[in-house]
């Protein structure tokens, strides 16, 4: 499996579509095996995209993410996971652990209620952890 994480520093970037590294990790069942860094160019989306594609990437972890670009890496088969932030170290073992939906590792005030959002049944919104009013 190989997942990758826009890089800013020793964090996530806060927007994939302005990043300008994205960390590659290759992993063999939960082992680590390799891992570098890429350039991301700046310009049009597409220029992302396919740099992201030639990475072989199967997983993408990310902070704020545009639609047009969420749609386009979905449509080319990546897994994509947005609105996250933090440590990119804690962030590579949430993500071994299960743990990726934890409140700890989501965006400060970005779209934390629609990311937790499940249809219940008759279509109605209910909000996972809150109780309605």
């Amino acid at each position: 499996m190989r997942v990758a994480i826009p890089v800013w520093g020793s964090r996530v970037s806060p927007v994939f579509d302005a990043a300008g590294l994205l960390l590659v990790v290759d992993y063999a069942g939960d082992r680590e095996v390799k891992r570098h860094l890429v350039e991301l160019p700046t310009g049009p989306l597409s220029g992302l995209v396919n740099t992201v594609l030639a990475s072989r990437t199967e997983e993408l972890l990310c902070g704020a993410i545009s639609r047009p670009l969420l749609d386009m890496l979905q449509g080319e088969g990546i897994s994509v996971t947005p609105f996250l932030a933090g440590e990119v170290e804690c962030l590579l073992e949430a993500r071994l652990g299960g743990r990726l939906a934890d409140p700890c590792y989501l965006m400060p005030g970005c779209c934390r209620g629609r990311r937790h959002r499940q249809r219940g049944r008759g279509g109605h919104h209910r909000t996972a952890g809150r109780k309605e009013p």
